[in-house]
């Protein structure tokens, strides 16, 4: 009886999830919209909304997709701590979310390349090996800085068997 009912909640959560993904989805378009426009107050408002919405569906009961929505409205106001312990939040019930573990590893990306960009800063963002002078690549970085490579490791792992690794890796070559 209890698979049953796990069973049941399951199919319940998703039903909510998908309704409540509707109106996410709106609110998110309407903001990207609102700030191409130059609306930022706008914009803010309606991410506010939707924040509300979820809020209000958490007292309903708590389950992972409504924490990967509140992950995205945070993410899309800037509010990267929130964000990410939203994402957090959402792999403790559910670590096979994939749409979770996904934007959690982009936001851990985020911050690997705000990283660096600070490492390069302190650096000077060039070295030399023959005496002619040259861009720090990502490789010299890590070379200087472990803890960069540390971090794109972790945020690899966390993409793999989530079929968008590659994807990351595509984006980390550009850093």
């Amino acid at each position: 009886l209890p698979l049953l009912s796990r069973t049941k909640e399951q199919r319940d959560n998703k039903a909510r999830a998908l309704a409540l993904w509707g109106k996410i989805s709106t609110v998110l378009s309407d903001a990207e919209l609102c700030a191409r426009n130059g609306d930022l107050d706008r914009a803010d408002s309606r991410l506010s909304e939707g924040i509300e919405l979820c809020r209000a569906e958490l007292k309903a009961g708590d389950f992972a997709d409504v924490h990967y929505f509140l992950c995205r409205l945070h993410a899309a106001r800037g509010e990267w701590p929130d964000a990410s312990g939203e994402c957090d939040l959402a792999l403790a019930l559910d670590p096979g979310l994939e749409e979770a573990r996904f934007s959690k590893a982009m936001i851990e990306l985020r911050d690997y390349s705000r990283k660096a960009s600070e490492c390069r800063a302190m650096s000077g963002g060039e070295v030399s090996y023959t005496g002619t002078p040259r861009s720090l690549s990502p490789v010299d970085l890590e070379a200087l800085y472990p803890e960069l490579k540390a971090l794109r490791e972790q945020v690899l792992h966390k993409l793999s068997g989530c079929g968008k690794r590659r994807y990351c890796q595509l984006l980390w070559m550009k850093a």
